[in-house]
């Protein structure tokens, strides 16, 4: 399915702010599919479960990040059992980044304003529910 930006004729549902591309792939033993993308346009394949082989030369598992050079116009995913995965593409932003722990912003200036948000609950609640 399409999270973010548009595959297909597709749109997500999320918007993004820059030009961006994010998939959910369920792919059945034997399914075969390329996925176009801009030649410029950073790209990588997290795999969730299962077994793949990527543009017919690497096997994957589960866990497994395929991150793609800048170099290609299409990725090739191949199903060697059912899986399960997400492609994330996007346009490069060429900014500067500072982190600092799970804070990623582009100044320290930003890293102290998230830190405060964070601190006074502005960035929402996770409830994880495993039952």
């Amino acid at each position: 399915g399409v999270v973010s930006g548009e595959f297909e004729g597709i749109s997500g549902r999320l918007d993004s702010y820059s030009p961006l591309l994010v998939l959910r792939l369920d792919i059945q033993k034997g399914g075969k599919m390329a996925f176009p993308l801009p030649e410029k346009f950073n790209a990588f394949v997290y795999q969730l479960d299962g077994l793949l082989e990527i543009n017919l030369r690497k096997q994957t598992t589960a866990k497994d990040l395929v991150w793609f050079a800048n170099d290609g116009k299409s990725i090739f995913i191949e199903g060697l059992e059912d899986s399960r995965a997400v492609l994330f593409a996007g346009q490069p932003l060429n900014e500067e980044v500072t982190t600092y722990g799970p804070f990623v912003m582009n100044t320290q200036t930003g890293i102290m304003e998230a830190i405060r948000d964070y601190q006074l609950g502005k960035m929402g609640v996770l409830i994880e529910d495993f039952s």
